[in-house]
Order: structure tokens, then sequence, then C-alpha cells
């Protein structure tokens, strides 16, 4: 079938693939860590390869019951065992189930009865380590995934194989262990299966709970003078010995009881702890908006808190830390005079009006920036007079007497320019003389006056 790999390990014959044909899975070490499977078909064997593994030993059986031969591995590097579910079509699937130091041999049975395949397992030195443990125990599996560990026997020497099945007929599960270099071979015997000892694990009520509530679980049994022992996920609770058990936490609960010659493990309750639920939520606003949550309205700073059951009575919190941030709000009031220029946030204005500029916060608030802008007037006045030459004008405190353009400006209360303007003109005066004669006894006539007389005569005129 296969004569290619070297260090052989173990053989097991079962039909793997349905076929109503006797296939052969086989594992090898030292020289390599293959588990192979040998397909039987029409033609003869085809081989092929599960998985890369140190195989110290594996079993053959159907470990979920569904229909297909799976693969138990002890792993002989990590004291690993592995279920390889068999998924069909030879391929398998592999999960880790159990961890045991120096882990040696198995041998799967329903060794309490329940209907669920339970694993018999010795142990021996450990290659790795180098350490030496011989005991032998039971992987007791609980049918929800679990297997609870319990060591029957320690401090043997040198076993190597185990073997189980009904020895005495008495309808349960004897184990037979062998030992290396003593020539012998010991017979335990089970007296578990025929114990008359019954007991149920009982809850009255839900057998889900809110985080912080307790339940209690009963231990009902008619048996007297018995003992109890508590176990959580297969895990013995030491300290746990009463007729009761209260609960806060979520695991699967079961109670063995026991006399002077036998035990017995009650059904697993399974008790689910509701956590309460908490949700803490961080928010900010703008000061003036509003932050609807929860169908309430806030507008303030604070912490706030909404309350609800759950359908399984638990309480759902839901905090808020709610933050209103500040908008800012600057207003400037600024006047220019007519003509000038006012730079505001890297814009000019030359008009009166009110102007805005808006900014984002870093928490995304507005920053509003507001210009009142006044542009106040300038003054101007413009005067047009005239004097005659050899006159005087006296104008804002001062005399002219010349033609000219003078100014006299000043500062309004806003600070800005009143302009006077004065445009002078000096005009001038004509002189005429006039030499005239006449005889005595004659008249002359000038400028409408009849003169007879010598003299000196003025006629005067305005321009």
């Amino acid at each position: 079938i296969d004569n290619t790999r070297l260090g052989g390990r173990t053989i097991r014959a079962a039909d793997m693939n349905n076929s109503n044909r006797v296939d052969l899975v086989y594992s090898h070490y030292f020289f390599g860590d293959d588990l192979m499977i040998g397909v039987n078909t029409p033609s003869g064997f085809y081989t092929t390869k599960i998985d890369d593994i140190s195989c110290e030993e594996f079993e053959l059986c159907d470990f979920n019951q569904d229909g297909f031969m799976d693969i138990l591995v002890v792993d002989f590097n990590t004291d690993t065992l592995y279920f390889y579910q068999n998924l069909g079509n030879l391929q398998f699937s592999r999960q880790a189930i159990a961890h045991f130091d120096d882990l040696y041999n198995i041998s799967p049975a329903d060794f309490d009865g329940d209907g669920d395949l339970d694993i018999i397992f010795t142990t021996g030195k450990n290659a790795i380590t180098n350490s030496l443990e011989y005991e032998f125990g039971i992987f007791s599996n609980d049918g929800l995934g679990n297997l609870n560990t319990e060591v029957w026997v320690q401090n043997l020497s040198i076993i190597k194989a185990n073997e189980v099945f009904d020895y005495d007929n008495d309808g349960d599960y004897d184990v037979v262990v062998g030992f290396d270099y003593q020539d012998k071979i010991v017979l335990y015997k089970n007296n578990e299966i025929n114990c008359p000892l019954m007991v149920t694990a009982e809850v009255l009520g839900d057998l889900s709970i809110c985080e912080g509530d307790t339940i209690l679980i009963n231990a009902i049994s008619l048996d007297q003078n018995i003992n109890y022992q508590w176990y959580k996920n297969s895990t013995l609770l030491i300290t746990d010995t009463l007729p009761y058990l209260l609960v806060s936490e979520s695991g699967i609960y079961s109670v063995k009881i026991s006399d002077t010659t036998c035990s017995k493990m009650s059904n697993p309750v399974l008790i689910n702890v509701i956590p309460d639920f908490f949700s803490i939520e961080n928010h900010a606003i703008c000061n003036g908006e509003t932050y609807l949550w929860h169908g309430t309205n806030y507008t303030t700073t604070g912490t706030y808190t909404a309350t609800y059951s759950t359908a399984q009575g638990c309480d759902s919190v839901y905090t808020l830390n709610l933050t209103v941030n500040p908008e800012y709000t600057f207003i400037e009031n600024h006047a220019i005079c007519n003509g000038e220029t006012y730079l505001w946030h890297g814009t000019n204005y030359t008009a009166t009006g009110t102007y805005t500029a808006t900014y984002s916060t870093a928490q995304g608030c507005d920053s509003v920036y507001t210009l009142n802008l006044t542009v106040n007037p300038e003054y101007t006045f413009i005067e047009n007079h005239a004097i005659c030459n050899g006159e005087t004008y006296l104008w804002h405190g001062t005399n002219y007497t010349a033609t000219g353009t003078y100014t006299a400006t000043y500062s309004t209360a806003q600070g800005c320019d009143s302009v006077y303007t004065l445009n002078l003109t000096v005009n001038t005066e004509y002189t005429f003389t006039e030499n005239h004669a006449i005889c005595n006894g004659e008249t002359y006539l000038w400028h409408g006056t009849t003169y007879d007389t010598s003299g000196t005569y003025t006629a005067t005129y305005s321009t």
C-alpha cells in the first residue's frame, strides 16, 4: 500500500468514506511526521495525506456521532489531543479538544453510559521534556463540547497501552493497562454505570440571569448519606460540597454525588449571565444648538443617562457626555474719512456699512466678527472775494492784500478735514490826469460839470 515512508507508528482500519470498504489510517514520526490514509477502491488502494503531525497515537471512532468515522490523535510534541472531524469525501477539520502533560495512549468509549464517547488515557515519558509521569484517567465528555479531565490512578511504573472493554459482562466498561518491562497486565474494574445513585441538577425558573444577580442550582436526589461535589465547565469547584450551589457566573454546572461504593454525575445545567449593557457617548455641540438624544433635547454641557430594561429584565444604561462649545462674537466700530480705505480681515472697505467675517473654531463652532464702519465726510468751502488795490482783506484771522488762492484747513470732531478756500482778486484803481486852459469869461464842460475858474477838479467813478 505504501513503501515510501519510514518510522511507522500506528495503523487502524475502518470505512472512512462510507463506501462499504475498509480503509487504512496510519502514522509515522521521527523520519517524517505524517498522518496518512490508504483509501480502498475497487482497483486497489491509493494513499493521501491527512495532516502533518507528530502522531504518538490515534484512534478511529464516530466521536461526534454524525455517521462518519473521525480520528482522535495524540500530538507527540505538544501532548495535545486533536479531534479530526470527518467532513465527508475524505476531508478532515482539526480541533484541539484536550491537553495533558506526557499524554501517551487513548481509548474512546462511552464509559459513563450517557451516550457520548469518553476517552480513557495513559501517560508516559515525554521525549521533549524527558519527564516521567505514569498515570491514567479519563477525559469525560459532557455532550456540550467539554472534556472533563479526571486522573484515576497515579504513580504507576512504565505503563504503555490500555484497552477498554466489558471484562465481566456487567454492562459497564472496564480498563486494562499494560506495563512495560514488568510482564504484567492489570485490570481496573468499573462500577460506575450500575451505580444505583441518582441525582438531577435543577433550577427553578429562567436559566438566564442579569449581571450582579444570583441563581440557585439544587441537587435533587433521594439517596441518603451521600457526598456532593460541584463542577463548573468540567472543572472541580473544590469548596462547593453542599446539595445546592449559588451561581453568579455563566458556565456549565453539574454535581457529582457519591457514597462509599460509587458516584454518579448529574445532568449539566447551562447558566447564562446576561451582562448589563453600558454605552458611553461623547458629543459636542455649539452654543445655541440642540442635541436630540433618546427623545430629549439638550442644550447645556453635562452628563446625562438613559436607562432601559432588556427583554430579560437587565439594565441597559446609556450615558451622554455633552459639551457645549462657545461661539465667539466680536464687534468692532471704526470710522474713516471720506476718500480713505479701511482694511479689515483681508478686504478693503470705503463705504459706511456693517460687515461680517465668519470663521470656524477647532470644535466646528462659529467665530463671527462684525465691523460697523462709518465714513465721515470731509467739508470743502470755496469763497471768491475781490478788493481794490491798496485795500486789505481779513480772512480766517489773516490779512490779505494780493490776488491769490488761500486755504485754511481745520479738523472735524471725527478727525476729518474741513478745507476753506479763498480766491482773492485785487482789482486795479485807474487815475487819469487832464490839463486844460480856457480864456477868462469862457466855460469848460468836464464830466457833466461846467467850470469857469482855474483849479484842480476830480471825478471819481467805480469800476
